[in-house]
């Protein structure tokens, strides 16, 4: 059992670490950017959580048999408990931020509108939303006001050129108007 988890974890491991691209559901990943994906991340966590708690076994079975210190198996579970707890936590918190759709931490929202005021023709912003699909994706929604409707599919062309190239950001829903009434 310890053979197979050493080579999950060496296959985990590598993959977590890859340095190129992917394509997932038509979207390209750029993995090169050592983007977390918190399945595999997870996954990894896992095995080797059981190659840790297999050798603890093997460690306390040969401590208690040639010592007779019956103490060393709950020691060392507590002391694998304490090493994986805290990579479990980081683990749950990156999830829950994605579940809860909040704002990546690489982008901030403020930039992200500047960027889009800056393109010629758009004069206001609003309703601008932006959250984590799954690791490495990002995607955002908004509303922006333009001052000729009828350059409309340029600036939306635009507007997402920008969110690729500059945020990395794939999945946008931008809607275009013409006037921008405050709500009330």
């Amino acid at each position: 059992g310890l053979g197979v988890n050493f080579t999950g974890m060496r296959l985990l491991g590598s993959n977590g670490h890859s340095h190129g691209g992917s394509q997932v559901d038509n979207v390209h990943v750029d993995t090169a950017k050592e983007h977390e994906d918190l399945n595999v991340k997870s996954a990894y966590l896992e095995v080797l959580n059981d190659t840790l708690g297999a050798a603890g076994v093997i460690a306390a079975g040969v401590i208690i048999l040639t010592t007779r210190f019956y103490l060393a198996d709950p020691l060392i579970s507590i002391g694998l408990a304490l090493f994986i707890l805290p990579r479990t936590w980081s683990l749950m918190k990156k999830s829950i931020h994605i579940l809860m759709e909040g704002v990546p931490a690489n982008i901030s929202p403020e930039e992200v509108k500047n960027s889009i005021l800056e393109i010629k023709g758009v004069t206001g912003v609003f309703d601008l939303h932006i959250w984590t699909i799954t690791s490495g994706i990002n995607a955002v929604s908004g509303h922006v006001v333009v001052i000729d409707r009828s350059r409309s599919q340029t600036v939306l062309q635009d507007i997402n050129a920008i969110l690729e190239k500059k945020f990395k950001i794939n999945h946008a829903t931008i809607q275009i108007e013409s006037y921008h009434s405050e709500p009330d």
